[in-house]
């Protein structure tokens, strides 16, 4: 009686029939705790899918924020070198602008997901710049 079915070596190539689900290459089996497997498939087809992951994101956007803190830090200390050297120096507007250098140096130190307390440490320095 014949046999039913697709089978390997029956005479016919089945590769047409099997699409690859994984872009990375042949996959391997692994043994992981039950209740990881649903996260860890969804996180490997994120890899191999090309997806940054969220440690890598986290780690960008606290860069850019970094980057920026910096930049501003450098404005500042610029506004304070001219202040320094005209002679029409105001002792608070020098006070301030100190306070403010300070306070963003501080904000560097900050997590990057603070929950807002960078940019409340950057309000803080604009205002004393701004004289509020």
């Amino acid at each position: 009686m014949p046999r039913g079915g697709l089978r390997p070596g029956a005479g016919g190539s089945l590769e047409h029939l099997i699409k690859p689900k994984w872009k990375s290459g042949p996959t391997q089996t692994i043994r992981v705790p039950q209740t990881l497997t649903k996260q860890l498939l969804d996180y490997a087809h994120k890899l191999d899918a090309g997806e940054p992951d969220a440690a890598t994101q986290w780690q960008e956007i606290a860069e850019r924020a970094e980057r920026r803190l910096n930049k501003a830090l450098n404005v500042l200390r610029d506004l304070k070198a001219q202040n320094d050297s005209s002679q029409d120096n105001n002792p608070r507007d020098r006070r301030n602008q100190e306070q403010a250098i300070s306070i963003l140096q501080a904000a560097l130190d900050l997590r990057a997901n603070a929950g807002g307390a960078i940019k409340a440490e950057i309000r803080k320095a604009l205002n004393l710049l701004e004289g509020k």
